[in-house]
């Protein structure tokens, strides 16, 4: 083997891994805070605009479903983000890992159904 290429062991070391962790905790830290914003931000303009998108063909199901879908999002959010500032750059404990992976996932299909409902709302009301 060519000593100038490393081998996979060597890459994916402890001491690695352990360097890379607090940086993989910061982004998944950010990707729930912008998570976050993205859902905060669509309950706003769905309340501020609320009176322009019901009309009396549109399905008010639709609009109750993606406000659901975007407080769902903000509430995993934000226990997320929790999780991650609480375990900052150390393994997540062996109980909390699924919770935590639950939590982020919930948090995402939360806003994609959000957001689904809400284009599919507007789609119907014109």
């Amino acid at each position: 083997m060519n000593p100038k290429y490393k081998s996979a062991k060597t890459i994916t070391s402890s001491s690695d891994r352990q360097s890379t962790r607090p940086e993989r905790h910061k982004y998944l830290f950010e990707l729930m805070k912008h998570m976050t914003s993205l859902s905060s931000g669509s309950v706003v303009l769905l309340v501020t605009f609320l009176e322009k998108i019901l009309h009396e063909k549109t399905p008010h199901q639709l609009i109750t479903i993606a406000f659901g879908g975007f407080c769902i999002s903000i509430i995993f959010s934000v226990s997320t983000m929790l999780m991650v500032a609480s375990n900052f750059g150390e393994e997540f404990p062996e109980k909390d890992k699924n919770y935590f992976t639950a939590f982020g996932a919930i948090a995402i299909v939360g806003f994609f159904t959000g957001m689904f409902f809400l284009m599919n709302a507007a789609y119907h009301s014109y």
